[in-house]
């Protein structure tokens, strides 16, 4: 079983984007992926889960928009994900994929 959620053509000014995986909360490996319009010179994004029950999103860690990897992959089970843009460039937008992979 899997599945691919997305949120397309976001900036900086949308602020955090946050990702419902509602029935997909229970499948332990999860990818998320960041696709740019362009090379910024700066920029990040944070990466933060929220586990069944829980009211607060604990980070996973920060991605580097300008030197990469554009890409995170973790186990663990949760019921969204919130992504928080950082010092990326006004004219740089993205789009974001969560893929659920049951192994």
């Amino acid at each position: 079983m899997h599945r691919t959620f997305k949120v397309s053509g976001k900036s900086q000014a949308d602020g955090a984007q946050t990702i419902d995986l509602t029935g997909y909360e229970r499948v332990k490996v999860k990818q998320v992926q960041i696709d740019l319009s362009s090379d910024p010179a700066a920029g990040t994004m944070d990466v933060s889960i929220r586990t069944p029950g829980a009211s607060d999103y604990v980070s996973l860690g920060t991605i580097d928009l300008a030197a990469g990897p554009l890409a995170v992959i973790f186990e663990g089970y949760c019921d969204s994900i919130r992504l928080t843009p950082a010092s990326l460039d006004a004219a740089v937008t993205y789009n974001a994929y969560v893929f659920c992979l049951q192994v």
